[in-house]
């Protein structure tokens, strides 16, 4: 295609190291390279495209690079970059392929900087990102409910997405995955009283301690994580460029986390019937997350940040519990009984008692009593005098 390797390797490395090294807010310096080739190989696999046929192709440009440079021991990189020119029977999408965690990458004809930041993602270990589509009991669109489909590559806002611009970051959820981003991440947790965070934009190069990502730990596994747009550059949303503001992102499966964008709005389209979809919510806007309980407030946002308010309902004063009849049980049974409860095992004490020698003959506070979950409860027992029972003193 009339580019040399090192114009690859400067398109790539150079362009992107300053993304990573602002992504990571310094954390990560970004990648430095060696150009080698071009080299000719030819595969015979048929399954143009697809992981053998990568995988053929990289085997051959390692033994080509070799042959020539036998002391170049690829296994001493960190990711080896596979660049050829495009094939037609890929498609579209297909620009680039990496390894999940691994050291081989693989661009079609695309040596942008934007493709090799997504595949560079997979490297580090990212999945890609996200967005969800979720209907309602009755069929309407809503932001969240139990009946969601998810486009994959759906986050236009993630470089693990579909985003068409370099200007996009790894979602926040993926920053945490990678360590980048916990000094400018603050939490909140179902049952908290309620609190404001400002969140500058996730583009400001902001000193650590201030609030770009927000992560919510709601009930029932239901984490969201929340951060501030404001330079994205990507395809338009709909009919018009709803491309600032504050997204609202979950993560879909505790064994396996990736994120996806949620869609807090919809409008009807202009020009005709349908639905677009506004990801960004709308200042004043309140959202209770239905899968859980906590309440998503935007009270302003600008140029600056975003005011969010995080508040949820307290959780539930505890119920209190009927202290069980634990007259005539056994010690162990009487402890037992006590913790099925709910409740503790307070002091235990004993008495001569011929009559009732092992059995309880008193408890503190008696059966019936009403108290709170974890209350100790006392119990005596009866037991033999030292001489044993029957016997003259």
């Amino acid at each position: 295609q009339g580019v040399t390797a090192t114009q690859v390797k400067n398109d790539i490395i150079d362009a992107t190291r300053p993304w990573f090294q602002h992504e990571s807010h310094g954390a990560f310096g970004g990648y430095f390279a060696l150009a080698r080739g071009p080299v000719n190989v030819r595969t015979t696999n048929r399954n143009v495209c697809q992981g053998d046929w990568l995988a053929e192709i990289a085997d051959l440009a390692d033994k080509a690079v070799q042959l020539h440079e036998p002391s170049l021991n690829l296994k001493n990189f960190d990711a080896v970059i596979y660049y050829f020119g495009a094939v037609a029977p890929c498609t579209a999408a297909e620009a680039g392929w990496g390894e999940l965690s691994g050291k081989r990458i693989w661009l079609n004809g695309d040596h942008s900087a934007r493709t090799a930041v997504h595949e560079f993602g997979h490297h580090l270990g990212l999945g890609h990102a996200g967005a969800q589509q979720c209907l309602s009991p009755l069929g309407a669109l809503v932001p969240l409910s139990t009946n969601c489909t998810t486009a994959e590559y759906g986050d236009l806002f993630s470089a693990m997405g579909s985003t068409a611009a370099l200007t996009d970051e790894y979602s926040p959820f993926q920053q945490a995955q990678l360590g980048w981003n916990q000094a400018w991440t603050s939490t909140a947790f179902a049952g908290d009283p309620p609190k404001t965070y400002f969140l500058t934009p996730v583009e400001d190069d902001a000193p650590p301690g201030t609030t770009q990502t927000l992560r919510l730990f709601d009930n029932a596994g239901e984490d969201l994580w929340l951060d501030d747009h404001r330079n994205h550059q990507g395809p338009n949303i709909g009919f018009d460029s709803y491309t600032s503001g504050l997204l609202v992102r979950r993560e879909t499966n505790p064994l396996a986390p990736s994120p996806v964008l949620l869609y807090m709005n919809r409008e009807l389209s202009k020009g005709g019937p349908g639905n677009t979809f506004r990801p960004n919510m709308l200042v004043g806007q309140s959202w209770t997350n239905p899968l859980g309980t906590m309440t998503i407030t935007l009270n302003s946002a600008d140029a600056t940040g975003a005011s969010v308010t995080i508040q949820s309902p307290p959780p539930p004063p505890p119920t209190d519990i009927v202290v069980p009849n634990l007259i005539g049980l056994q010690p162990n049974a009487a402890a037992a009984a006590i913790r099925a409860a709910g409740l503790t095992v307070g002091p235990v004490n004993q008495q001569i008692d011929c009559e009732d020698l092992s059995r309880v003959v008193a408890q503190s506070p008696g059966a019936g009593a009403l108290v709170r979950p974890g209350f100790a409860v006392g119990y005596t027992y009866g037991t033999a005098p030292r001489n044993g029972c029957g016997t003259p003193n």
